[in-house]
C-alpha cells in the first residue's frame, strides 16, 4: 500500500514538474521541495514536496531561500497528522480535499455507448476551445494558458483526449505517464453536457486506448464530487491528499 501510495504523489509531482521548462512557469528546488509559481491567480501554483519524512519545520525552513513561494501547499494527510500544531503555528489552512485513487487492470473496462460520441486526440486545431472549457469549468479559480500545452501535445508521455458528441466537444481527459504510472489530469466536461455520462465513458475509451498498447496501471486524484463515478470503473482509494493556503 505504501508503494502505491507513492506513486500516486510522485506522478502528481511529476505531473506538475514537468511544466518547469514552459513559459510562464518558475521551478525551483530545495530538500524535495517543489515550489511551481505561474502567477497566483494562474495554474500551474503549487508547494509540493516528496520528502515526507523530514519534519515540517525542517520543510518549512527550506522554504524561506525560495522567491515567490506560491501560498498553495498539497501535503498528504498521515504526513499532516503528524505535524498538525506545526502546519497550523505557520498559518497554513485547509481549503480542499483529495483522495488518491489507482487501478491495475490489464482487460478493456466495458463501455457504454453513447451514440455520436467519439474520442480524438488534442491538436492545434482545438486547443483553444478544450482550454476554454477547463477554465469554464473553473479548474482551482485558476487560469490556464495555452502556451503550458501546446508543446505538449506530442509528447509521448502526455495523451491529451477529448470527447465529442455531435462533433461538439464536451469532455477532456490528460492521462500522464511516469514510469509506467499513468495519472488522469483535467477530467472535465462542459457545464451543459454534466451527468449524461459523456465524462465517465471518455476516462473509459482513453484508459482502453492506453491498454491495448500496453499500460496496466492507472491513479487520479478525485474531489467529492468524482469519488462515485471513479470507483464504478474500478479505481480504489489508497491515499488522502489535503490542499493548504497559507494566511
Amino acid at each position: 500500500m505504501e508503494l502505491i501510495k507513492e506513486e500516486i504523489e510522485h506522478n502528481l509531482a511529476d505531473f506538475y514538474l514537468s511544466f518547469k521548462d514552459v513559459a510562464h512557469v518558475n521551478f525551483e528546488k530545495n530538500n524535495y521541495i517543489y515550489n511551481i509559481h505561474n502567477n497566483i491567480n494562474n495554474w500551474p501554483s503549487f508547494v509540493l514536496t516528496k520528502n515526507y519524512n523530514s519534519s515540517f519545520s525542517d520543510i518549512f525552513g527550506a522554504t524561506k531561500t525560495i522567491k515567490n513561494l506560491s501560498k498553495n501547499w498539497i501535503l498528504e494527510s498521515d504526513f499532516v497528522s503528524k505535524n498538525k500544531i506545526e502546519i497550523k503555528n505557520n498559518k497554513l489552512f485547509p481549503i480542499k480535499n483529495w483522495v488518491g485513487m489507482f487501478l491495475e487492470i490489464n482487460s478493456v473496462i466495458p463501455e457504454n455507448e453513447i451514440n455520436e460520441f467519439t474520442i480524438e486526440k488534442l491538436s492545434s486545431i482545438n486547443i483553444d476551445e478544450c482550454i476554454a472549457l477547463i477554465n469554464t469549468v473553473n479548474f482551482n479559480k485558476k487560469i490556464l494558458y495555452k502556451e503550458l500545452f501546446i508543446d505538449k501535445i506530442n509528447e509521448p508521455n502526455f495523451n491529451f483526449f477529448i470527447g465529442k458528441y455531435k462533433n461538439e466537444i464536451t469532455s477532456t481527459c490528460i492521462i500522464y505517464n511516469n514510469n509506467k504510472t499513468n495519472g488522469l489530469y483535467f477530467v472535465c466536461t462542459k457545464k451543459t453536457h454534466q451527468n449524461k455520462g459523456f465524462g465517465s465513458l471518455l476516462i473509459k475509451k482513453s484508459i482502453n486506448y492506453l491498454i491495448k498498447k500496453g499500460e496496466s496501471k492507472f491513479i487520479l486524484h478525485a474531489t467529492k464530487m468524482g469519488n462515485n463515478i471513479y470507483k464504478k470503473i474500478g479505481f480504489k482509494t489508497y491515499s488522502k491528499l489535503i490542499i493548504f493556503t497559507k494566511i
